[in-house]
């Protein structure tokens, strides 16, 4: 029934949540890395300055994530700023796909704040950005990969019905994400 999705996804968000915390923070990161990089494509492939005085090219930024993840010694403030800075561009626009690419930004900046274990450089609009939770991230994870704007689990059962959302979409996308989880890693 309609009506039961909101918490069946909820449910299986929490259920995604548990076995991620199961990991040690180095498996977690790597797993989380696995799921958010491939969005990255889309982000990487926009060329336009999105800071007055860029420091880095977003493309450069998506590859510094990249390189980050695998152990190379790269300057984390600046990826983390870039990526932040074409987020907030991207997510001025309420045009969907570029909220998704804003929201693969927002994802790998959560995923280098947990990595550094600490807050980062920040555009100074952006006062009120902490530490990314795990179910936030996991939450917006999957709207993204279902390519749909982030609905806060609050807010599902009117953005089903409202049509905004495509809550089977995310549902199923949230049970690819744990079915993977569950899968041994080589």
């Amino acid at each position: 029934m309609v009506h039961d999705l909101p918490d069946t996804y909820r449910e299986l968000l929490a259920e995604v949540v548990i076995a991620l915390e199961r990991f040690d923070h180095r498996s977690r990161l790597d797993r989380l890395f696995a799921l958010i990089s491939p969005l990255l494509d889309d982000v990487a492939a926009q060329d336009e300055e999105h800071d007055e005085e860029p420091e880095m090219r977003t493309a450069d930024a998506v590859a510094g994530f990249r390189g980050i993840a695998t152990g190379e010694d790269l300057p984390i403030d600046t990826i983390h700023y870039t990526l932040t800075c074409f987020a907030l561009t991207e997510s001025e626009d309420q045009d969907p796909r570029m909220l998704v690419r804003s929201q693969s930004a927002w994802l790998a900046a959560a995923w280098l704040q947990l990595h550094a274990g600490r807050h980062l450089r920040l555009v100074e609009e952006v006062d009120d950005y902490g530490l990314a939770t795990l179910p936030d991230i996991v939450n917006m994870l999957t709207w993204t990969r279902s390519q749909q704007v982030d609905v806060h689990t609050e807010y599902l059962g009117d953005a089903h019905s409202d049509g905004y959302a495509d809550l089977p979409a995310a549902l199923a996308e949230l049970r690819v994400i744990h079915t993977g989880l569950a899968a041994p890693r080589p």
